[in-house]
């Protein structure tokens, strides 16, 4: 069977980080609340899942006056916004998020960069088209 693999060159994110080289996330997870009692059954702790947690997702792209503009004074600003990640089988993740970190990289023998780190709020969606 062939596989449904799809190379990652071309996912975006909206609104615009700038010149994006890498999207990491968002990574979902769900909470544990423990329910153990003094009945459960074969002396083992019990468990059900609790809250969800959308998570986080991070950036790393090529230092520019729109990474200035956009993502730092976000930043400073505390603003929270609808994201949108487009991968190039058509697949998209949906969230409201917040920067929550931003870093400048200059290597001497590499690009000037930068890397943020980016808190989701709420359900994040991911859908197929």
């Amino acid at each position: 069977m062939a596989s449904s693999g799809v190379a990652a060159f071309g996912t975006s994110i909206s609104p615009s980080a700038g010149e994006i080289t890498n999207i990491t996330g968002p990574g979902i997870s769900v909470d544990e609340v423990e329910i153990t009692n003094h009945s459960s059954s074969d002396d083992c702790k019990e468990f059900v899942p609790g809250l969800i947690d959308g998570g986080e997702f991070s950036v790393e792209g090529n230092l520019t006056s729109t990474v200035v503009t956009g993502v730092y004074n976000d930043l400073l600003a505390r603003t929270s916004k609808s994201y949108t990640i487009t991968f190039p089988n058509g697949m998209t993740w949906t969230f409201t998020g917040y920067p929550k970190s931003f870093e400048t990289d200059s290597p001497v023998d590499g690009k000037l960069g930068f890397s943020a780190t980016f808190r989701v709020t709420g359900k994040p969606v991911l859908a197929s088209t």
